[in-house]
């Protein structure tokens, strides 16, 4: 293992920019770049493997693990999923769940170290970790934890249900984490569970 290498920061050159949904500029790095200093790192004796994986709402979300030198670390990974404009009907799954993968990937690395300037509270934060970054008006509003908290009563939830449902979206069980566009897609799973419920009643 080369311990120089762990934190090491990313070269500028190997970061790149895009806007992200609200507007701020994200920073980030491409999965092969951490794939190379995997390899550097340890020597190329490391492994990852999904160990489970799943759609929920309008998110594909994977768990993986990461081993390298005898020591595993786990994380979760999201993309959101690609719908027709048309039809809202799913046309690229494999690519989402290839996203969300290198997602995780990335994140279990980040554990070991690796990629951690990348992974802070600032607007340079990458991926599902930018949405973490709560502050401002980014934050999950009052409306929205009350919409949730209605969905749950009329589902027949507890609190705990709940918060292992965003734990499995999110890797956090505490609500105040979310923010909106993260509390929008917990919204949209109890919804899509509740109108799933309704049509077995009908029938």
């Amino acid at each position: 293992m080369d311990f120089e290498l762990i934190e090491k920061e990313f070269e500028q050159d190997k970061i790149k920019t895009r806007k992200g949904k609200s507007g701020a500029m994200l920073s980030y790095v491409e999965t092969p770049e951490y794939i190379r200093r995997l390899n550097q790192v340890f020597d190329y004796n490391w492994s990852f493997e999904i160990v489970d994986d799943r759609i929920e709402g309008d998110f594909v979300i994977v768990k993986g693990k990461l081993t390298a030198e005898g020591i595993t670390k786990m994380q979760y990974g999201t993309s959101q999923v690609t719908k027709s404009k048309d039809d809202g009907e799913l046309i690229a799954i494999g690519d989402d769940f290839k996203a969300a993968a290198s997602d995780c990937l990335k994140k279990c690395a980040s554990l070991f170290g690796i990629g951690l300037h990348l992974y802070n509270s600032t607007p340079e934060v990458s991926g599902m970790d930018k949405m973490t970054a709560n502050k401002g008006r980014d934050r999950v509003t009052k409306a929205q934890l009350n919409k949730i908290k209605a969905l749950r009563m009329k589902l027949g939830m507890s609190s705990g249900d709940v918060l292992d449902l965003i734990e499995r979206m999110f890797n956090t069980r505490d609500v105040m984490n979310l923010n909106k566009e993260m509390a929008s897609a917990v919204i949209s799973v109890l919804d899509k569970k509740l109108s799933e419920e309704s049509d077995e009643e009908v029938i």
